[in-house]
């Protein structure tokens, strides 16, 4: 096995490990807080939980795609999973910005 791909897996579960957890908290804290709810942080509450189902579902899926690197059905599914969450983050993130833009203007 490539020493380079042991350290790659090992990176990513462990980052995968803290990016449950610090988002998990980013999420409870806005859900328990009412005076947290405005259209700003509802944006940062969707990018809370499309990191988090990212750290639960697709960086599980991509270590275990390349700890197999077969050329099957999980290795499709993880590339698709995988640009349908980095969209979702990368717009949530668009949407954040433009937000901010606008109220600083």
């Amino acid at each position: 096995m490539d020493t380079f791909l042991v350290i790659n897996c090992s990176l990513d579960a462990l980052l995968m490990l803290i990016s449950v957890i610090a988002n998990a908290l980013i999420w409870s804290a806005i859900l328990r807080t009412p005076s947290l709810r405005s259209p700003s942080t509802n944006l940062l509450s969707s990018l809370a939980v499309s990191d988090l189902l990212v750290g639960l579902v697709i960086q599980p899926v991509y270590i275990a795609n390349e700890l197999t690197s077969s050329n099957s059905l999980l290795h499709h599914s993880a590339n698709i999973l995988l640009g349908i969450a980095c969209s979702v983050s990368l717009f949530t993130m668009t949407a954040i910005s433009v937000d901010r833009f606008l109220a600083l203007r």
